[in-house]
């Protein structure tokens, strides 16, 4: 229960409310994190940085901006901790791109440009 009371009008003016759940679940975080794309915008090669909190499988996609994929540069089992990928951006021409890391059932999407 909390209980207020207005500041513009005389002290009697006091009230009290109870704060419900509204039947909307909260999200729960997912187990892993992803830096921004560096460099951005990038010629001749990203790095992706994620964390994973704990061994899972993890696949990375390259969209470019129609939506097609372009690019799998990781699907497979991964180690919990720090991880760093060298994207090779050259054979990609200029234009922004969707990466999107898909691990333990969440998805991360970061935004990057490629520029020659």
């Amino acid at each position: 229960m909390y209980t207020f009371s207005c500041t513009q009008h005389p002290a009697t003016m006091t009230s009290s409310f109870t704060a419900v759940g509204s039947g909307v679940s909260v999200p729960t975080q997912p187990a892993m994190q992803m830096e921004p794309i560096y460099p951005n915008p990038a010629a001749e090669q990203a790095m992706v940085h994620f964390t994973l909190d704990e061994p899972q499988h993890v696949r990375l996609r390259i969209y470019d901006a129609e939506g097609t994929l372009v690019q799998t540069p990781i699907d497979e089992n991964m180690t919990s901790g720090f991880h760093m990928l060298m994207i090779d951006t050259k054979s990609l021409p200029t234009g922004s791109y969707q990466y999107v890391l898909d691990a333990g059932g969440a998805e991360l999407r970061r935004s990057a440009i490629v520029i020659k």
